[in-house]
């Protein structure tokens, strides 16, 4: 699978996996997925302002109690997950993190 094919065929997978977890999470994207390649960036649904602190609390703890690697960064006063599509990652994975945070 050359690098182009591999790229084109993470940005479906990508779409599905960022509309699951912002439904669930009742967030939008913060561009529109016309606009997302296989990296979708979204809020998380917590009460807590963004900061580089809580931004590693919330990786750190995601990684400990439910096994979920995903990159959380503070921007603009607010946390965000940015969700990636890889060859290796599942529906599933996406569930999982839905479940987390899901209202």
């Amino acid at each position: 699978m050359g690098v182009d094919c591999y790229q084109s065929e993470l940005v479906g997978p990508a779409r599905a996996a960022a509309e699951l977890v912002a439904d669930a999470w009742r967030v939008a994207p913060g561009a529109p997925l016309g606009m997302c390649a296989a990296m979708v960036s979204l809020p998380l649904p917590v009460d807590e302002a963004g900061s580089e602190e809580a931004a590693r609390r919330w990786r750190r703890r995601l990684l400990d109690e439910h096994r979920i690697e995903v990159p959380i960064f503070p921007i603009a006063g607010r946390l965000w997950a940015r969700l990636s599509a890889q060859v290796y990652n599942e529906l599933s994975d996406y569930e999982a993190l839905a479940r987390v945070f899901g209202r």
